[in-house]
């Protein structure tokens, strides 16, 4: 997707037990091995580990565990990013145009320029990402006059979702 809705954060979990020798939490203030160890959002920093222990926090004693979630409060400034960059078809898919297709029209060739006006459907994932950044009130189906996505309204092309054909008498 041209623009992330998400971040993926990385967050350092540090196995304890691999970057400090000691296995008893009072033995460990007793010598003042870890000065400080505080909580900070969802990462477990630890500071003032003894000199020389720094060879324990190999890359082999850490690991690190990437989070994507999506929270289930739904506040407004997530609503109006989607809604503003994509478009909900009746039939659940996401569609969003391409990204620059106003911008420097006049160097561009006009296949390009026809190729920037074309729309791009959301695979799967995305799909689920953005229904799950929206309220129920934007996946309700919304009808306009002349709407540049009455074309993409009704699925078509599909085992699941046949084309009739038209009856001729």
């Amino acid at each position: 997707m041209a623009v992330s809705l998400t971040k993926s954060l990385s967050g350092l979990c540090i196995q304890a037990r691999n970057a400090v020798p000691s296995t008893n939490h009072t033995e460990l203030l007793s010598r003042n091995k870890i000065l400080h160890i505080c909580r900070s959002f969802s990462a477990l920093q630890i500071k003032g580990l003894e000199n020389g222990s720094s060879e324990r926090l190999s890359k082999g004693n850490l690991h690190t565990s990437s989070v994507c979630l999506t929270t289930p409060e739904l506040k407004e400034w997530r609503e109006h990013r989607v809604i503003d960059r994509f478009y909900r078809l009746p039939w659940g898919a996401w569609i969003r145009t391409r990204g620059g297709r106003k911008k420097g029209l006049y160097k561009k060739v006009p296949r390009h320029r026809w190729q920037l006006q074309q729309h791009i459907f959301c695979n799967y994932h995305q799909n689920k990402l953005l229904d799950k950044l929206v309220t129920p009130k934007w996946k309700e189906p919304k009808y306009f006059a002349d709407s540049p996505y009455e074309p993409y309204s009704q699925r078509t092309n599909s085992y699941w979702h046949p084309n009739p054909r038209k009856f001729y008498p």
